[in-house]
């Protein structure tokens, strides 16, 4: 049994021990991670690493990735989203099973049915953020149904943040990267987000979205209240969360109190457009945006104009914009990126913080009740990061269940009331990767 890594950036430490755990345990071949850089930033046990087969290759080369495919039996793809689906069609071809943390595209529900026929499993949204929010979900939802409860409201929200009494360096975001910097920065240009409120359907273009965040406090967690903003179009999964009858449908993101309003600025100015300017701007870059030299002249305007809080010109001041030097061929975005990965650096002893929470409100024998679900997982420090560890567990357990033949289901499939879907929750919490749940009289 060849499985084969493609891909080890933030989230890949974790799945890399584990399943090297589980090939010295099963007498398999090393596993074979292949990246275009070498591994870093993550302290692997050393007695694993020397049981990892690391190369270091050109993963756009597609007679590379060809045979690479040919001579695997599991796939795990850590690659870009855009990626995944080039990776997906060389498993059809070759006869291999697939495994992912990330979203099914189009792309990739479109290969059901032959995926199913040659009896593959093309596993997906097996992560934290999706993933564990599916998990967790469908087994909340299955109580309910069992209680003959009917749903009125579901909110589901989840956010990778720093630790609040852990940072070395803290900043005012009160946020660092611990995940893909490129997806926070276009975070929600996608597409319009989509949701459900109180029976009314909500539409909400990129450029608005963070307008749109509200204040939450989650029960139970030591975090301070948070914003929390809309996730791409809930209603896709009113249907296979079987929500037909919910008047609230919100899947939503977390960050610390005050981030979304600070972000919207950005959004305002054009500092997040991933739009590509073919001709060196240099420092016109900032000037351009804005129409001010300096970061601080540009917040003391807006603050004075009454368009932003004390606590927004903090954040953004922090960000030393004025810095940005755009070279020839760069958005907007890729200046931002560049700026915010040396800003929002995840120092060594900082350690960062997984929050997820759901509530659900259901009536019950002409009473109703809120059901409200939180984990909460802090990061080990050293790059041994909560995010890296929920989102590689989780595919790696996956990976483990599809080598014992306990996935029987075939084609793209995605852990939403799976039979085996509490057997991945069982096996997170030996990793402290539990969920806290609390059930409460809510008078309507």
């Amino acid at each position: 049994m060849q499985l084969t890594v493609l891909g080890a950036g933030r989230s890949a430490g974790f799945l890399i021990e584990y399943l090297t755990e589980l090939v010295m345990e099963r007498n398999f071949p090393s596993i074979l991670v292949i990246d275009r850089a070498p591994f870093s930033g993550f302290q692997m046990k050393e007695e694993l690493k020397e049981q990892v087969s690391w190369l270091v290759a050109d993963l756009e080369d597609d007679s590379f990735i060809d045979n690479v495919v040919e001579t695997s039996d599991i796939v795990i793809s850590l690659l870009p989203v855009a990626m995944h689906l080039k990776v997906a069609k060389l498993c059809l071809k070759h006869g291999k099973h697939l495994a992912t943390a990330s979203y099914v595209s189009e792309g990739m529900k479109a290969l059901h049915q032959e995926a199913e026929s040659k009896g593959l499993v093309f596993l997906n949204e097996m992560g934290l953020d999706p993933g564990i929010d599916h998990l967790s979900s469908s087994e909340m939802l299955k109580e309910i149904k069992q209680w003959e409860g009917e749903v009125e409201s579901y909110e589901s929200y989840c956010g990778g943040l720093v630790h609040e009494k852990s940072e070395v360096n803290p900043n005012p975001w009160g946020y660092k990267f611990s995940w893909n910097p490129r997806n926070v920065i276009l975070a929600g240009q996608g597409g319009d987000s989509i949701w459900l409120e109180n029976g009314s359907k909500c539409c909400v273009p990129p450029m608005s979205l963070f307008n749109y965040s509200k204040n939450i406090t989650i029960p139970g967690s030591n975090s301070s209240d948070l914003d929390a903003y809309p996730n791409r179009d809930s209603l896709s999964y009113q249907e296979i969360y079987k929500l037909q009858s919910a008047k609230t449908l919100i899947r939503g993101t977390l960050r610390r109190s005050g981030f979304c309003s600070a972000w919207q600025c950005l959004v305002d100015a054009g500092f997040t457009s991933p739009e590509k300017n073919r001709e060196i701007q240099g420092r016109n870059w900032f000037i351009n945006l804005t129409g001010f030299n300096f970061t601080t002249e540009w917040t003391a305007h807006l603050l004075n104009s009454g368009k932003i809080s004390e606590s927004t010109r903090s954040k953004l001041d922090f960000l030393e914009l004025d810095r940005g030097i755009q070279q020839e061929n760069e958005s907007n975005a890729d200046v931002l990126e560049r700026l915010l990965v040396e800003k929002w650096k995840l120092d060594e002893l900082d350690r960062d913080e997984v929050i997820m929470y759901h509530s659900i409100q259901y009536k019950m024998q002409e009473r109703w009740y809120k059901m409200s679900s939180v984990m909460t997982l802090v990061g080990e420090g050293n790059g041994r990061t909560a995010m890296a560890k929920s989102v590689g567990l989780t595919l790696a357990i996956g990976v483990e269940l599809l080598i014992n033949n306990e996935i029987t289901q075939k084609g793209v499939i995605v852990p939403i009331f799976q039979p085996w879907g509490l057997k991945v929750l069982n096996k997170l919490k030996k990793f402290g990767i539990e969920f806290e749940e609390f059930i409460e009289l809510n008078p309507q």
